[in-house]
C-alpha cells in the first residue's frame, strides 16, 4: 500500500532515485501519485521499466499502477 502518513514523513525523492541507480537503473522520471513514487526508468538492457514505491518506506510494491486511481 501506498504511504498514508504526512509527506514531512516520506523518505526523499532523491534516496530512491540513488537506490535505483544502484540496482542499474537509468531514472527517467519518478511522480508522486497518493502516497506512492511511481517511477518510471530503463534498465541495462534498455527495456522500460515501470514500478511504484511506498513514499515513506520506499517498499516496492507489487502493482506498479498502485497509486492511481
Amino acid at each position: 500500500t501506498c504511504a498514508t502518513s504526512p509527506k514531512t514523513q516520506w523518505q526523499p525523492q532523491s534516496k530512491l532515485e540513488t537506490m535505483l541507480k544502484g540496482e542499474g537503473l537509468t531514472v527517467k522520471q519518478i511522480k508522486v501519485e497518493n502516497g506512492c513514487y511511481e517511477v518510471y526508468a530503463v534498465d541495462k538492457a534498455g527495456k522500460r521499466v515501470n514500478s511504484a514505491y511506498n513514499a515513506e518506506t520506499l517498499v516496492k510494491l507489487a502493482n506498479a499502477e498502485a497509486g492511481e486511481k
